[in-house]
């Protein structure tokens, strides 16, 4: 559909309300909603070379999610010893998103700093700073709402120019199709182009006051978390942030 942005699901919320993790509830088919999410994101950006999830430090991870969070450590620590598979336990194998194998899923957690993302120096590349290392599970102990992953993706990427963008989905919209994500894309205007969906309230406005008559209007409300966010906007976002933390 485009290959101008970079796909992030948002999936670090406590889910106080739902009682369970949402982005682990299963859809029809079984399978765990944040699959059906990123492949969702995946056909909406084919071009993409990741997706990325953010999650909180203390989201809870299924086995596939777990296999994206220890991959590194996993890579350092294997034995080469081939008679090591013998007595390693068997599991059957993880849940995978239905996507190429050439398409990288990335698990970010939620920092706990706010100094993410400096602007870079376009003129001189060479003295930006390098990026932050990844954020460990037990760096925070808590979820630090849709925010922190936001920034979490942006300090991913800090030498980004600000013509970037960052196609955004939350876990928590399921009904989400790959029709309406393409007319957000196609509706995009910087910095931010957000999904709108009608209000359940409207409210009434006399047109006609001689004549007593009045229209009915329904209410659009914009949806941040279902969103085109240019990397400009993230910054500003940071400031914004680091502003009302007195920094």
């Amino acid at each position: 559909m485009t290959s101008n942005f970079t796909p992030l699901m948002l999936a670090g919320g406590k889910s106080t309300r739902m009682g369970s993790p949402k982005h682990l509830l299963k859809m029809p088919d079984n399978r765990p909603l944040y699959l059906h999410q990123i492949e969702l994101l995946h056909r909406a950006c084919p071009d993409a070379p990741v997706v990325y999830i953010s999650l909180a430090p203390d989201s809870q991870l299924d086995p596939y999610l777990e296999s994206l969070s220890t991959s590194t450590t996993n890579a350092t620590t294997a034995s080469t010893n081939p008679q090591d598979e013998n007595i390693l336990p068997k599991h059957p194998p993880p849940p995978t998103p239905n996507i190429p194998q050439h398409v990288q899923v990335r698990l970010i957690f939620d920092r706990p700093d706010w100094n993410l993302a400096p602007r870079p120096n376009m003129a001189n590349p060479n003295t930006n700073p390098s990026p932050p290392p990844p954020p460990s599970r037990k760096s925070a102990k808590e979820s630090a709402g849709p925010a922190a992953g936001l920034l979490s993706a942006l300090a991913t990427q800090p030498n980004d120019d600000d013509t970037t963008a960052w196609l955004v989905i939350a876990c928590d919209h399921p009904c989400l199709t790959l029709s309406a994500l393409g007319e957000l894309c196609d509706g995009y205007r910087p910095p931010v182009t957000c999904f709108t969906v009608p209000s359940s309230e409207s409210f009434s406005s006399n047109t006609d006051t001689d004549n007593n008559n009045s229209s009915t209007s329904i209410m659009m409300i914009e949806q941040p978390l279902v969103a085109v966010w240019a990397t400009c906007a993230l910054r500003r976002l940071c400031e914004r942030v680091e502003e009302s933390r007195g920094r």
